[in-house]
């Protein structure tokens, strides 16, 4: 990782073998390391001693973060993911709705009353709870 200026000087230079731009890229900032490394730790801190929820000290380090040029807020809109943030906002939907209409409790039952029936206890019970996550994240 050098300066823009590296290639220009040392581009045609023999004793730099593999010498290319990286286009769309800017050189590391060290200087905002340790208040990125602060932001993150002050985030799991926060977290973890139950001060804050997860979500709002997560929220509380990007804007640190952002408010001191770690991060560009374009960066952070190009960094955030839509479809794992939709698929996350239906699964919720769907588990409400399955919730609602009683088919949660009723599958529930249905997996419990197999392991007993089966006479493999909790451990039955924990298999087929793995088997059907599986196979439900295999058809979804």
């Amino acid at each position: 990782d050098t300066g823009p200026g590296f290639m220009r000087a040392h581009g045609k230079d023999p004793a730099f073998a593999l010498v290319s731009e990286l286009r769309d890229s800017t050189p590391p900032r060290f200087h905002l390391l340790y208040v990125a490394g602060a932001a993150a730790t002050a985030m799991i801190v926060l977290a973890v001693a139950d001060v804050l929820p997860l979500f709002t000290a997560a929220m509380l380090a990007a804007g640190v973060m952002v408010a001191t040029g770690c991060l560009t807020q374009q960066q952070v809109r190009e960094s955030v993911n839509w479809q794992v943030i939709v698929t996350i906002a239906t699964a919720f939907g769907l588990s409400n709705a399955m919730e609602n209409a009683g088919v949660a409790g009723n599958l529930a039952k249905v997996v419990v009353d197999a392991a007993e029936a089966t006479g493999t206890g909790e451990t039955g019970l924990l298999v087929a709870i793995y088997v059907g996550t599986i196979i439900l994240a295999n058809i979804v």
